[in-house]
């Protein structure tokens, strides 16, 4: 954990497998036509952590009876 900071990434392997329940088949997910979505899932889901982290951002903002005080 250098600087204190926990990175959920290195606590997990991600494996991507894609089925096609039509072909009753795994699909290779490196295949032109499918890595576009594959990775904007993968992406998806990153951009949701990101959003979750900025909602618990703290915000400190001075108020009429901070800025009276001595």
């Amino acid at each position: 954990m250098p600087g204190g900071i926990d990175n959920e990434t290195d606590k997990y392997e991600t494996i991507i497998k894609v089925y096609c329940y039509t072909c009753n088949a795994y699909l290779d997910h490196e295949n032109p036509k499918i890595k576009p979505i594959v990775d904007s899932l993968l992406l998806a889901q990153s951009a949701y952590d990101a959003g979750q982290v900025s909602e618990w951002e703290l915000e400190i903002k001075p108020c009429e009876h901070t800025l009276t005080l001595d």
